[in-house]
């Protein structure tokens, strides 16, 4: 081959089918985003000042298709001394380089072609064997695992586990809060922002900017998940959630509730204190999990500072090797996956200061602001 035929150039709507059959073909037939065309224009659009697809990039070998990096555009807020400052981001998404092209710096070119588009990079969900150590030597910050909290909602938590355990082992653990006051959905994405910026502007946080454009891109905007946004200034703050099928588990009919977002209203809980109203928000939005029928609960992030009051709710922190029993919950729902698995996240910072300040526990990362929170069969 010809170093001199290889050509970079950003993803045009031109290539998509194309691009679907070098998945299909390298990746996986069924993927999700060659699947669903609202999901992959819907995903790669992202939102912030370079919403669009002219950073996604694909590489050529003359007319022939040899590779692609996938990034959803975003902004990342870095918050220090009450001084907010907005910077552009590059998410990680997917990834791959033809098999007979590997081995020549292309994967890593393309990559950089990505960071160079941004002021930050993030990626959740990195394969160790391949992208991670690309990410170690750039110098990213890295978190190997992401904080899970979880919490049994009925007794078909039991077979969600990888080990046996006897019902009477999480009796006293289970919650009852289906009589919890109903709540109603909140779509109004000023007030979410609203939220968002009192909860954060006062506190050293990095995290994604959660502006309304952010809201209705991410949660409303969404092509298949349906998304739930519980709360508001008066209840507390914001608790994101979406009931998840389980398949493939040994008891047909499992839901589980993944919350996605827990953003309080007041800053107290960035302080490791409790938030009574704030909690009683999530025990509502539990109760409402339960009434539709979820067995189920959980949460990841990066942060600790905000499980003081997941705690004092019911939910307990998953332990790094899933042990005891009670707690050897898979993580994988679609299908059901009992092996051990993490999400690790990776993030790079062109603030100097920031960067060299840099520490998870002052963030708030979760699962949905990379790709991380999508479908994964259609």
């Amino acid at each position: 081959m010809d170093n001199n035929s290889i050509i970079f150039k950003k993803f045009d709507f031109l290539y998509y089918e194309e691009l679907k059959q070098f998945i299909a073909t390298y990746w996986r037939k069924d993927h999700p985003v060659i699947k669903s065309d609202a999901l992959f224009r819907w995903q790669y659009y992202g939102y912030g000042k370079l919403r669009g697809y002219d950073n996604f990039q694909l590489l050529f070998d003359g007319e022939k298709l040899i590779g692609f990096r996938a990034v959803i555009p975003l902004e990342i807020q870095i918050t220090r001394n009450s001084q907010v400052k907005i910077e552009t981001c590059m998410a990680s998404a997917m990834w791959m380089v033809s098999p007979d092209y590997r081995g020549m710096g292309l994967g890593y070119k393309i990559h950089h072609n990505t960071e160079m588009a941004s002021d930050a990079s993030l990626a959740i969900g990195a394969n160790p064997k391949t992208s991670v150590p690309l990410y170690l030597r750039g110098g990213y910050h890295e978190i190997k695992r992401f904080n899970r909290y979880i919490m049994p909602l009925s007794s078909d938590y039991l077979s969600l586990l990888k080990k046996s355990v006897q019902i009477k082992d999480i009796e006293g653990w289970m919650p009852n809060y289906q009589e919890q006051p109903s709540i109603h959905e909140n779509s109004d994405v000023v007030e979410l922002a609203e939220i968002w910026r009192n909860s954060t502007f006062n506190v050293d946080i990095v995290a994604l900017h959660r502006s309304e454009e952010y809201w209705k891109w991410r949660y409303l905007d969404s092509p298949i998940f349906k998304y739930h946004i519980f709360g508001g200034k008066e209840l507390g703050g914001i608790v994101v959630v979406r009931i998840e099928p389980v398949m493939g588990a040994a008891k047909e009919g499992i839901k589980a509730l993944r919350i996605v977002e827990a953003i309080p209203y007041k800053t107290d809980i960035w302080h490791y204190k409790r938030d009574e109203l704030f909690e009683d928000l999530l025990k509502s939005v539990v109760g409402w999990g339960q009434r539709e029928g979820c067995a189920v609960a959980d949460f990841h992030c990066t942060t600790n500072k905000i499980y003081p009051s997941f705690r004092n709710v019911g939910f307990i922190e998953q332990s790094l090797n899933f042990e005891p029993g009670i707690m050897s919950l898979t993580d994988f729902f679609q299908p059901v996956d009992y092996n051990v698995h993490y999400y690790n996240g990776y993030l790079r910072l062109s603030d100097k200061e920031a960067n060299e300040t840099f520490n998870y526990e002052n963030s708030y990362f979760v699962r949905t602001d990379t790709d991380q929170d999508r479908v994964n069969i259609i």
